[in-house]
């Protein structure tokens, strides 16, 4: 058996009037909590620095995994389901 990537950092663009986007922002913190990873939420309604753009981002929820500073993995809206999820925390 391969062993399991360490544990990285992951980030949920969201906004909070969106059901979906609240939904990924909890699998998201599950999965990552029992893997030992750890989760950034930036709301994009109240990103004062524009972090979400400055990122690509233009729907939510987006979901990506981090590691060395470069995202490895991204989800992007409906693809965004707590089993997709889960495989990226998983790596």
């Amino acid at each position: 058996r391969a062993p399991s990537p360490p544990p990285g950092e992951f980030v949920v663009y969201y906004a909070a009037w969106s059901q979906p986007s609240m939904l990924a922002k909890a699998a998201l913190e599950a999965a990552a909590a029992a893997r030992g990873g750890s989760v950034k939420a930036v709301d994009v309604d109240d990103d004062s620095d524009d972090e979400a753009g400055a990122h690509g981002v233009a729907e939510v929820p987006t979901v990506a995994r981090v590691r060395g500073g470069a995202v490895q993995a991204k989800l992007v809206g409906a693809a965004c389901s707590a089993s997709a999820i889960g495989a990226l925390v998983r790596g």
